[in-house]
């Protein structure tokens, strides 16, 4: 009797390491890089991880990352490469999901020079890059190779409703160029 063979395991089946490609990801949309650089910025990212007393590189590879270590690899990383960051909903009331929206929209709209860093639950358990929207859609520059996100499949993650992509407007990061 043989044994069926069960699909093998490919990067990234087992390891949370999307907050970090997603730094990476920033870096190439806005800052493009050849492949020896970003492997470089990978190693210095993660030996910074391992050298951080918040949280074992073990633990960081298997649980992923929190905001706050996000927000640590923006503000160490992203000066060098003249970029910047903001969080276009830290001080307000979590925003409903047609002004979420409509605020990325505005955002992206308004600076070419920019993408935005979101987090989302539910279906994925994911951080990852939006660089364009509409009123239908989000377009991704993914690790996991996600492109596109519709809207009706969104929801903002303190809502009751059950969509499949929960969205945090608290953990949502804008990043673009300095001149």
């Amino acid at each position: 009797m043989s044994v069926k063979a069960k699909a093998s395991y490919q990067q990234g089946d087992l390891d949370l390491l999307c907050g970090v490609y997603s730094l990476l990801n920033i870096i190439q949309l806005l800052r493009p890089q050849r492949m020896a650089q970003s492997k470089k910025l990978f190693y210095k990212v993660l030996r910074f991880l391992e050298k951080s007393k918040s949280q074992k590189l073990s633990k960081v590879i298997t649980t992923g990352l929190k905001f706050n270590d996000i927000k640590q690899l923006l503000n160490t990383f992203l000066p060098s490469e003249n970029l910047c960051w903001e969080m276009p909903f830290n001080k307000a009331v979590e925003p409903e999901m047609d002004q979420y929206w409509n605020t990325l929209m505005q955002l992206l709209d308004s600076n070419q020079a920019s993408c935005v860093l979101i987090r989302l639950t539910g279906v994925h358990n994911h951080w990852t890059i939006v660089k364009a929207i509409n009123e239908k859609t989000m377009t991704l520059h993914d690790s996991s190779k996600l492109f596109r996100i519709n809207r009706r499949s969104c929801c903002i993650h303190s809502d009751e409703n059950n969509k499949s992509n929960e969205l945090w407007p608290k953990q949502t990061v804008l990043i673009y160029k300095v001149a």
